[in-house]
């Protein structure tokens, strides 16, 4: 069975479209459970009307807390080997579940099957995805969240989706709990997954400059050691805040430095944050000289 997980908050005006690719898919052996994520619209009762006479489909009404709540809600009571989270916007092809446990089948030791996929809505455009690779990853994500995957790897290799990324990417950071340089990821040369493009979404609300900067130390921070043991790096210190790693990593990341083993990173980067306050307290031409004699001892 395959467990398709729906979150929806306040998609009324899309969410038949999304269930009705669900009972058109001709793979039948099927769960899907819809979370309806305290929406203040007339989600809940046209999800009421549209699923009523297909027991396939379960419907949970919860207090809001966000699309990563929603998904582990559905995945905690759902019974099937496999999960697909679809949210209430978008829609999936009738032979995508099919094809994808076909793949399963065929290599049980596959850890996830996604496809090509095409942009709807506002833009009507192929979604040109990043090639999948392990090391990609770490530098953005490269997978869309309707991706299949085990059950059994939901609990035996994450913590589920992360609750404190309210503004986005709790996809891409689930992959990097879900993933490693041994799992097996293939993608369908198939257009089988349509996202919906509208005028605000919460793609459009992350790349708003602070929500990105908070969202990314966290997925940093989150991750450190993941980075540092696969872009290089020192792991023998470990004694610093989740948050202080986080800014750690976003720091090279944006300098366009290397990590590299022979290099005292961490050491560099909390000296040049202890700059950034000496800064703030201190005349600008006396920290303009401390900070010539620093760049002759330590060098990025």
């Amino acid at each position: 069975m395959v467990s398709i997980v729906m979150p929806c908050y306040n998609q009324g005006s899309y969410i038949k479209e999304a269930i009705n690719s669900v009972s058109q898919q001709s793979y039948t052996n099927w769960e899907c459970i819809i979370v309806n994520d305290e929406s203040s619209d007339n989600s809940l009762n046209i999800i009421k009307n549209l699923i009523k006479n297909d027991s396939r489909f379960k419907l949970l009404d919860i207090d809001n807390k966000g699309v990563s709540n929603a998904r582990n809600v559905a995945i905690e009571i759902s019974s099937g080997e496999y999960i697909l989270p679809l949210d209430g916007d978008d829609k999936i092809h009738p032979d995508y579940l099919k094809l994808a446990i076909q793949q399963f089948e065929k290599d049980p030791n596959t850890s996830l099957v996604y496809c090509n996929a095409r942009y709807f809505g506002k833009k009507n455009t192929l979604f040109d995805l990043p090639t999948y690779t392990y090391e990609y990853l770490f530098h953005g994500n490269c997978i869309f969240c309707s991706a299949i995957y085990k059950r059994k790897d939901f609990y035996s290799k994450t913590t589920g989706y992360d609750i404190e990324l309210i503004h986005g990417y709790e996809d891409w950071e689930f992959w990097l709990q879900l993933l490693d340089k041994n799992s097996k990821v293939l993608q369908l040369n198939k257009v089988l997954f349509y996202y919906r493009i509208k005028e605000l979404s919460r793609n459009t609300l992350v790349l708003e400059e602070n929500n990105l900067d908070v969202t990314l130390r966290h997925i940093y921070g989150k991750h450190y050691l993941k980075y540092l043991k696969n872009l290089g790096g020192d792991l023998k210190k470990n004694e610093t805040s989740y948050s202080q790693k986080g800014v750690f990593i976003k720091f090279f990341k944006e300098h366009n430095l290397r990590l590299g083993s022979n290099l005292k990173n961490e050491e560099n980067f909390i000296l040049a944050e202890k700059f950034k306050k000496v800064k703030k307290t201190i005349s600008y031409k006396l920290f303009v000289k401390l900070e010539m004699l620093i760049k002759n001892k330590v060098k990025f």
